[in-house]
């Protein structure tokens, strides 16, 4: 995907199949799937500058960057811990 900051000719034109507007998850997905099948994709999301380059928490939105993803990635690393301990005092 390709980035463009700033268009001067106003008679500039896009040719796109599909539009997919929001970096979230859902965003992310169907403009990955529909390129994969041939289509011309232009994703839009709103893009303030921040340290993460990206929306508050970067492209991919809240569930993939702090939100569910992460969470389960804790939670599995946690499980893990408490079986290795259990093993050890076994």
């Amino acid at each position: 995907m390709s980035e463009v900051d700033s268009i001067d000719d106003e008679s500039q034109t896009f040719d796109y199949d599909l539009v997919v507007i929001g970096g979230g998850s859902g965003g992310l997905a169907a403009a990955k799937r529909a390129a994969r099948n041939g289509a011309r994709v232009a994703l839009c999301d709103y893009v303030a500058p921040s340290e993460t380059k990206g929306t508050m928490w970067g492209l991919g939105g809240t569930c993939v960057n702090v939100g569910c993803i992460p969470k389960k990635l804790m939670h599995a690393a946690a499980v893990h811990r408490e079986q290795t301990k259990a093993l050890a005092e076994a």
